[in-house]
């Protein structure tokens, strides 16, 4: 069995979902791929206890790992920043997000 998730930049951070992808390797061959826009994560080998589920855990995780580093005030990958526009969602005021 195999899945796939598309996570847009602007709300999820690459060091997030590849730390996700560690969290979750005992459960699924995990692939990332890193676009411009979009990370593309693909899901392999699914273990069939926790198929049902999944993806949408994964996408969970990465976003609370993602909140955490920004409350945190860890700086993001330097190549997302470069490429911020004003199509960002992200809100860095702070206290805010």
């Amino acid at each position: 069995m195999s899945d796939s998730l598309r996570l847009h930049r602007s709300l999820y951070r690459g060091s997030a979902i590849r730390s996700s992808a560690a969290a979750f390797a005992h459960l699924a061959q995990i692939e990332v791929e890193e676009g411009e826009a979009e990370i593309l994560i693909r899901f392999d080998a699914i273990d069939p206890d926790v198929a049902h589920l999944l993806v949408d855990a994964f996408a969970n995780h990465a976003l609370a790992a993602t909140v955490r580093a920004h409350r945190a005030g860890q700086a993001e990958d330097p190549s997302v920043s470069q490429r911020r526009n004003a199509t960002d969602l992200r809100d860095d005021r702070p206290g805010v997000g």
